[in-house]
C-alpha cells in the first residue's frame, strides 16, 4: 500500500519538513522571515507565513500567504503527536496589481455547494474577469515546497 501524499506524520517531523523547505527557498526571500506556529488545544494547531515576499526566478516581487491548519492525534502506541493538514489556503499575488495563484481545501462556495480542493488561476492580464477553477483530486494538492516552486518558476 502506498502512503498518502497528505497522509499522518509525527508532528515534529511535519514542522521540520515546513521549515526546511522555507529555508531552502529562504534565498529567494526579500525580508527574512519564519513561520508561525500556534498551538491552539491540544488536538488543533496552525501553521502561518503571511506576507512572504519572494524574488522570484525571473525576478518578479511575489507575496506569499500560507495559511494551515492542523489535526493532531496522538499515536496510540508511541504517545507521540501525529498531524496532518485538514485544511489550508496557498496564495500568491503581485503587491498592488493583484492575484496570480491560490491553492484552497474544500469548503462550502458561496452558494452553498461544496468544492473540492482547487486552484484559482487569476488572469495574467489582471483585468476583472474571474479566474479559472480548477478542481483537484483529494491527494493531489501540492505539499508548501511544490507550491513555491510553482510561483518562483512562472513568474
Amino acid at each position: 500500500m502506498t502512503a498518502k501524499k497528505h497522509g499522518w506524520n509525527s508532528l515534529q517531523n511535519y514542522l521540520e519538513v515546513h521549515y526546511k523547505v522555507l529555508r531552502f527557498y529562504s534565498s529567494n526571500l526579500v525580508v527574512p522571515q519564519d513561520y508561525i506556529y500556534n498551538q491552539h488545544t491540544p488536538y488543533f494547531h496552525s501553521l502561518q507565513a503571511i506576507g512572504l515576499q519572494f524574488r522570484t526566478y525571473k525576478r518578479s516581487l511575489v507575496r506569499i500567504d500560507i495559511r494551515k491548519f492542523i489535526e493532531v492525534s496522538p499515536d496510540h502506541t508511541s504517545g507521540q503527536p501525529w498531524a496532518r493538514t485538514f485544511s489550508y489556503s496557498f496564495n500568491a499575488n503581485i503587491p498592488r496589481i493583484g492575484n496570480l495563484i491560490r491553492y484552497d481545501s474544500p469548503h462550502d462556495d458561496t452558494d452553498s455547494t461544496p468544492i473540492d480542493h482547487h486552484r484559482f488561476h487569476h488572469k495574467h492580464d489582471f483585468t476583472k474577469t474571474p479566474p479559472e477553477v480548477i478542481r483537484i483530486p483529494d491527494d493531489k494538492w501540492p505539499h508548501v515546497g511544490e507550491f513555491f516552486h510553482e510561483v518562483l518558476s512562472s513568474f
